[in-house]
């Protein structure tokens, strides 16, 4: 009650206290009676009878009892008004309409139940409740209305926790108003629990075992409220033989004595042997269904016998670890049982079996000869995934040439190299990165590639508004060619004239300085030194040459273009060599024009002791898929392996020779990228 209030000449001043809650930290008393924030009074939920606020009783406590959904008085159903609280500050506006809805008469029971104890209604008196405090009645009332509504399920109400609150309120009341014995029906919920075989707990997990009662067990704010609960509990506890305190005292079932031998004989966990007990070969297992199994050492072992761990499964296969959940994930191969934090997944072996002799009969031939690609070379080669190759042999749509007499499962397998023509299908562009732009516009790789700049160069400029862009998420996506190709046709780097001039790369720019000709873009503007192409040309007497090698590489440069993969070619006007990059960052391959510019050299350069010991581990595969490569010694002394392709006509460009460079360089990649 608010302090000016005591001072007031009025006579009630006690009524007026008494009914004027009193909040403290964790509880509110009204009239004598305690009760609990949240759980049993609300300011955040209020809400208010229409037949309150038309008499204009606003000072009526109940609105705030979130456990109550009807008015003790009227006996209708509480309303939220989400404008504000309309009952604190006496609206004149006009009253809500009343909707008379008559209601069961024991959906109100226990609404009226709390005006009588707080003095607002009729008293309406239940021996059980009338002993405890009001806060710890209902809690009680909440407890038994779990039991009775949900059982052993474990799934929670999907409505909210006021609506399952105020509906297991008055369960349970309606259980006590009718003077049902608390004992008896615990008794029955525990015997009605999976866990109980024999009148003894096979679990001697407490929470798992007592379900909804271990709340009431284990709190301590309602413990003496609800001492005969409590006492119930712990009688039907020791009876039962359900904690782990009490466990010496109760000789352990035969359940337990089976299941503790078979998990030291045969090494396996709990849970694992309870999901073979429950495996049934014949028929799919049934979730939600309980039922006795043989946890006996024999039986346990006769249906391991089975079934095999996921190494063991892999061995079988012929696969290693990630390739056998690769086939899992394919659906190829179904786990009986998933993988869980306290069991391993578990293979069925005849399912297996069956996957392997499958694959190995689509081959008639001799079986003695060894010719062709493993599975793993023909998945390189053909560009597409491992599942996707085993799919291929299982439909009979790549012949198998021969099996190996070594290994096992699937590795015996040698298939027929795939057709060329695959690398182009959509298994090769579904496993190499691409970056695709809208028609007019270039990637910055393919920009960078065709004015011989890194992209990094390409993303300043477009920054800076030499050349159209368009952006994506605040990024730039991709450039307009013809703003690149204009840009190139009047600029040109230091670099492509150090060439000409006959000095270091380094030392270009300040010599062209040196000899008059302005830099248009320095190196801190665009990240490359650019000057205009008529400048260069005024000062040098002539239009800039880069001798025969450029024709070559002009026309790659055009053919990366029209590629669909993110090619990127590193190459300084007047060398006759430079870099392909762009297919993942793992493959990087220099392609080299001969001295005659008829030939044209593929090197896969292996620099550094990763790169050596990636080599070692992939060499039989990357032969496998560029089998026309051999390996040599570049002069710096790191390993390499190259094919040499002669061209078509002398120093100039074919597309066949770019078909056959993209060739390798997917292939490459196919083995590269997983490492």
């Amino acid at each position: 009650m608010l302090s000016f209030c005591e001072e007031l000449p009025i006579l009630g001043l006690d009524i007026l206290r008494n009914s004027t809650p009193h909040l403290a930290e964790t509880v509110v008393f009204v009239r004598g009676e305690r009760l609990r924030f949240r759980r049993d009074w609300s300011i955040t939920h209020r809400r208010y009878c229409p037949r309150c606020i038309k008499e204009s009783s606003h000072h009526r406590f109940w609105f705030d009892l979130v456990v109550s959904r009807y008015c003790p008085l009227h006996d209708l159903e509480l309303r939220s008004d989400k404008n504000g609280m309309i009952w604190a500050w006496g609206r004149s506006e006009p009253s809500p309409e009343i909707n008379e809805k008559p209601i069961v008469s024991s959906a109100g029971a226990f609404s009226r139940y709390l005006g009588g104890r707080l003095g607002v209604g009729e008293p309406f008196h239940v021996l059980q409740l009338d002993r405890l405090e009001l806060d710890d009645a209902i809690y009680l009332c909440i407890v038994i209305g779990n039991v009775l509504l949900y059982g052993w399920r474990k799934a929670l109400p999907k409505r909210g926790w006021l609506e399952a609150k105020q509906t297991a309120v008055e369960r349970g009341f309606e259980f006590l108003a009718n003077g049902l014995s608390i004992e008896d029906l615990c008794e029955q919920y525990l015997r009605s629990t999976p866990y109980l075989v024999s009148g003894k707990f096979t679990c001697t997990d407490t929470p798992k075992v007592l379900g909804w009662l271990h709340s009431a067990k284990r709190n301590t704010i309602h413990g003496q409220g609800i001492a005969p609960l409590r006492d119930c509990i712990d009688r039907l506890v020791v009876e039962y033989g359900a904690c782990r305190r009490l466990s010496r005292k109760f000789p352990p079932s035969q359940v337990e004595r089976n299941t503790a031998a078979a998990v030291a004989r045969l090494g396996l966990s709990r849970a694992e042997l309870h999901k073979i007990a429950s495996w049934n070969p014949d028929k799919e297992p049934r979730s939600g269904v309980t039922e006795s199994h043989d946890v006996s050492v024999n039986a346990i072992a006769q249906k391991a016998k089975l079934l095999c761990s996921p190494k063991k499964a892999a061995s079988i296969v012929g696969v290693t670890p990630k390739q056998l959940a690769l086939l899992c994930k394919s659906g190829l191969v179904n786990a009986v049982f998933g993988m869980s934090p306290k069991s391993r997944s578990l293979y069925e072996r005849k399912v297996l079996e069956q996957l392997v002799s499958r694959a190995l009969s689509r081959h008639t031939g001799d079986p003695n000869i060894c010719e062709g690609l493993t599975l793993d070379q023909f998945r390189a080669k053909a560009l597409c995934s491992y599942p996707n190759a085993v799919k291929l042999v299982l439909d009979g749509k790549v012949g198998v040439s021969g099996l190996s007499e070594g290994g096992c499962g699937l590795s015996k397998l040698r298939l027929v190299p795939p057709l060329p023509a695959w690398k182009s299908g959509r298994t090769a562009r579904f496993l190499v990165r691409r970056k695709l732009a809208p028609p007019g516009y270039l990637t910055l790789a393919k920009a960078a590639s065709l004015m011989s700049v890194p992209p990094h160069v390409i993303a300043k400029l477009a920054r800076i508004g030499a050349i159209e862009h368009t952006v994506t998420g605040k990024r730039i996506s991709s450039v307009a060619q013809a703003s690149v190709e204009a840009f190139a046709s009047h600029h040109v780097t230091a670099k492509a004239v150090a060439v000409q001039l006959g000095c270091a790369t380094a030392k270009a720019a300040r010599k062209l300085r040196d000899m008059g000709v302005p830099v248009h873009f320095d190196r801190k503007q665009a990240g490359a030194c650019f000057l205009k192409r008529r400048d260069v040309e005024a000062v040098i007497g002539g239009p800039l040459q880069h001798g025969k090698a450029s024709i070559f590489f002009d026309g790659l440069q055009k053919a990366i273009l029209r590629s669909e993969f993110a090619h990127h070619l590193e190459w300084i006007p007047g060398y006759s060599y430079a870099l392909l990059t762009g297919m993942g960052g793992k493959v990087r391959v220099s392609v080299e024009l001969g001295a005659d510019n008829d030939t044209v050299r593929l090197v896969l350069p292996f620099k550094g002791v990763r790169s050596q010991r990636v080599l070692r581990a992939s060499v039989e595969e990357l032969v496998g898929v560029w089998p026309q490569a051999h390996v040599t010694t570049l002069q710096d002394g790191n390993a390499a392996l190259a094919e040499e392709h002669r061209l078509p006509q002398m120093a100039g460009f074919d597309p066949s020779v770019f078909s056959w460079i993209e060739s390798r360089v997917l292939s490459i990649r196919a083995v590269l990228g997983r490492r």
